[in-house]
């Protein structure tokens, strides 16, 4: 049996990543490190900052595998520069130089968003040339090595917290029309879809750089309409052709060949397990 320690997990992310791998229980022993609130009474809450009470932590558990689902995102890294830099970049770095001599298996989750969405379907292999903070801070904290992993991709799912601030939850709240941009192209997957992936890589010891992308890019607005039948949310949903993005992944690793399902299977399969974990997700089914 594999201990996996998830850091970040009651995050948008991470906590999806809990709940799915403790579902293998002859495989899996989960191990939980959160920031703020717990997800459940077996949590640990930590200062991540404080890496000492963390360091002391880790040696506890003793980990197999190390999930670092932890980071700040676009307008958070721009209002606080410093936390970001040793967050999305030094805190990776961290764990790779300390576990380099060891077995343990760290998976860092990365994004999209390393690159600029001028042109789409990046590979492995591009460049990256995200231009804001959150895209650099990001970029300096992939690690690639023959170890360790980094998944690049990007998520949609529901959040613990009341004021998330992720597509699917600003979605989800809404109840008059709003603006899908149909212009905006994305690849990215469920968080469900990424727990999935994840478990995966982990069978399979998966190294190195990975792009999780869908088989097919969407736009924003397509995607939209999609969780609006499925979730029979009732949304008016304009179609904006304004503010131009392609952030499209694709993999050119031949290594881990995946074939994810469509977007609509993606969201249904979504739906069901928020509906089968409703205590989770009571703030999406409320009416």
């Amino acid at each position: 049996m594999k201990k996996v320690l998830v850091l970040g997990a009651a995050g948008m992310a991470g906590h999806m990543i809990c709940e799915y791998l403790k579902t293998f229980t002859e495989k899996y022993k989960i191990y939980k490190i959160c920031h703020n609130i717990k997800l459940d009474s077996e949590s640990i809450l930590l200062d991540i900052f404080d890496l000492d009470l963390l360091d002391t932590t880790i040696r506890m558990i003793n980990p197999d595998v190390i999930i670092n689902s932890i980071g700040i995102l676009n307008k958070n890294a721009e209002d606080n520069p410093s936390k970001t830099i040793f967050i999305n970049s030094y805190f990776p770095r961290y764990l790779e130089k300390k576990f380099k001599n060891t077995n343990v298996k760290l998976i860092h989750l990365s994004t999209d968003c390393v690159f600029s969405g001028d042109t789409g379907n990046y590979s492995e292999t591009s460049e990256t040339d995200g231009k804001d903070i959150y895209a650099r801070t990001k970029i300096l904290g992939e690690i690639n090595n023959n170890k360790d992993l980094t998944v690049r991709t990007s998520i949609i799912g529901p959040e613990l917290k009341n004021n998330g601030t992720g597509l699917f939850h600003w979605f989800m709240k809404q109840t008059n029309s709003i603006k899908g941009y149909s212009k905006v192209i994305w690849s990215g997957v469920t968080t469900l879809q990424l727990a999935k992936s994840l478990h995966d890589m982990i069978e399979s010891n998966l190294t190195g750089l990975y792009n999780l992308a869908a088989n097919k890019p969407i736009s924003k607005y397509e995607l939209l309409k999609i969780i609006n039948v499925v979730f029979e949310k009732n949304i008016i949903i304009e179609d904006c052709k304004e503010n131009y993005n392609n952030k499209s992944l694709i993999s050119i690793r031949s290594d881990f060949p995946v074939n994810l399902p469509t977007y609509t299977e993606m969201i249904m399969e979504l739906r069901d397990c928020m509906l089968k974990n409703k205590q989770l997700y009571e703030q999406y089914f409320c009416k």
